[in-house]
């Protein structure tokens, strides 16, 4: 099987399978938005409906995460040949923004009226539609998180096979090296990734709204709240293990056909 197609199947196979896996964290963030509660306390929040309603709303952004995997992964690598592995993160950002708002912002939607009255519910947003005023922290959010496994991946490979001694193209060294820029990722996407959240769940809300947003968030009797800390931890905890997942399913499967891994 030649290149292009490994990496369409890596895309509809890693994509639905990470995004479904690790819902009920996707959830628990959505709700750090509206609640000042421990993370502990936000993922009882998603549970409170058994265990399985831990996953409220993950149907839609688990279909529509295989065309977004398909631009993460294979329309990644068109773009990168022709703009670098850098530049391309950008248009990538961009097409799986217009394919994956909608379903996400309903996905948080649909967490937040699970812990609402009625008169609480907010509408929810049509799962193939990006108009929505939180589509450009969306952007910004994917193309800051997407920097991990896409660009800061390699350097960071490098520094731990110079700090461990082990071998740069070994799969330890190259996963270890995908989580620790993962993580790098994910801590500066947070802010954004909660901007989102937060107008995704305040029908009322603009974009004027949110420095009073951050601040009410992140900042408290003048200091820095502990709520940085949650959120930056969670978001960790979701975005570090997802996006390494992927990347590690689209090396098997590329070294499974023969092909080489990058």
């Amino acid at each position: 099987m030649d290149k292009d197609k490994v990496l369409l199947l890596t895309g509809g196979l890693g994509g639905p399978l990470t995004i479904a896996l690790y819902c009920p964290l996707r959830n628990a963030i959505a709700l750090g938005s509206k609640y000042p509660l421990s993370s502990l306390s936000l993922y009882r929040m998603t549970f409170a409906r058994g265990f399985t309603g831990g996953w409220t709303g993950g149907l839609s952004p688990t279909i529509f995460s295989c065309p977004q995997f398909l631009a993460m992964g294979p329309l990644y690598h068109v773009y990168s040949t022709h703009l670098g592995p850098t530049l391309a993160i950008f248009p990538t950002a961009i097409t799986e923004s217009l394919i994956s708002f909608g379903s996400q912002a309903r996905n948080a939607q649909l967490a937040y009226n699970a812990t609402v009255g009625k008169k609480e519910i907010v509408n929810l947003q049509h799962p193939a539609s990006p108009v929505h005023v939180g589509c450009l922290p969306h952007v910004l959010r994917n193309a800051i998180a997407m920097s991990g496994i896409r660009a800061l991946n390699g350097p960071c490979s490098s520094l731990i096979s110079v700090v461990t001694g082990g071998e740069r193209e070994s799969a330890t060294v190259q996963n270890m090296g995908a989580f620790t820029a993962s993580v790098a990722s994910a801590g500066i996407s947070m802010p954004f990734n909660q901007v989102f959240n937060y107008l995704a769940v305040t029908p009322s809300a603009g974009l004027r709204d949110v420095p009073g947003f951050l601040m009410s968030q992140y900042v408290k009797d003048g200091r820095v709240s502990k709520i940085v800390i949650r959120d930056l931890g969670m978001r960790i905890a979701y975005n570090a293990p997802q996006l390494t997942t992927f990347l590690i399913i689209e090396r098997k499967v590329l070294k499974f056909f023969g092909h080489n891994v990058s």
